[in-house]
């Protein structure tokens, strides 16, 4: 068993009675390979693309795998993340155009692009497609 004690990692000895030992115990667990983590992403890219029905969500047209991206609803770089709820699947033309803006901002000069998000767009988190909503009404 490993404990944890000022930033090192210490071994207790067996034969220390349990009420001997420390608050905190660490489980040292492996770390997923790059391989299983690549795996995994690849795996959200074709799932966000089946689930969006291989379409840009915002002009709306259907595209192979290989011409499609994923788009941050909400760029990371404002606070976004990387969960499904705010990946899209988006044509690069779209995803250029975007770029790191939000998508209610780039949507909100867009009426036609807006249209189309808030029909495909149907598993995005329901805020960020109040936002895109609202923006509009601004």
């Amino acid at each position: 068993m490993a404990t944890w004690s000022f930033g090192r990692s210490t071994t207790v000895p067996p034969w220390t009675r349990r009420s001997e030992l420390p608050a905190l115990v660490v489980c040292i667990t492996s770390v997923p390979r790059r391989s299983v983590i690549k795996n995994r992403n690849r795996n959200r890219r074709e799932r966000i693309f089946e689930r969006d029905g291989h379409r840009c969500v915002y002009c709306g047209l259907s595209y192979p795998a290989d011409e499609l991206t994923l788009d941050h609803v909400q760029p990371r770089v404002r606070g976004g993340d990387h969960s499904d709820g705010n990946l899209v699947a988006c044509c690069r033309a779209c995803n250029v155009a975007k770029g790191g803006e939000a998508a209610w901002a780039f949507l909100a000069r867009r009426p036609d692009l807006r249209a189309n998000f808030l029909r495909y767009a149907t598993a995005v988190w329901p805020r960020l497609r109040r936002a895109v909503v609202e923006a509009a009404t601004d």
